[in-house]
């Protein structure tokens, strides 16, 4: 799954590093591939970036964010932690408020395989 790429806008060599940090887009998850999950509602993630060569993916609403040195990178790092993050807290007995509040969140949107 590759982040959907937007045409880039050409600029003059004098303002190519002026907006570095970007306002972000937002992209659209609606598709997991074939995997342990799929997605029972799509959700956006913000896609920034935060620096020359770095950009951040974020769900704020999962409060999961991610970095990576392009927008594919960052997006794919964002999915990947998504995920692991999903597995990690489906296996937990006791979960802290906040846990919990992340797992409910994540299962609003993402859902488990039948096998």
């Amino acid at each position: 799954m590759r982040v959907p790429t937007a045409p880039v806008p050409t600029r003059p060599p004098e303002t190519a590093t002026s907006d570095i940090f970007s306002p972000g887009e937002e992209v659209w998850i609606d598709d997991l591939g074939e995997g342990t999950y799929r997605i029972r509602r799509p959700f956006t993630v913000k896609i920034t970036r935060i620096g020359m060569g770095n950009f951040e993916a974020s769900f704020r609403e999962g409060n999961i964010a991610m970095s990576g040195t392009d927008r594919d990178d960052a997006f794919q790092s964002l999915v990947a932690e998504i995920l692991d993050t999903l597995d990690i807290l489906r296996e937990e007995q006791d979960l802290i408020p906040s846990a919990a509040r992340q797992l409910q969140v994540l299962r609003k949107y993402i859902v488990q395989n039948k096998a």
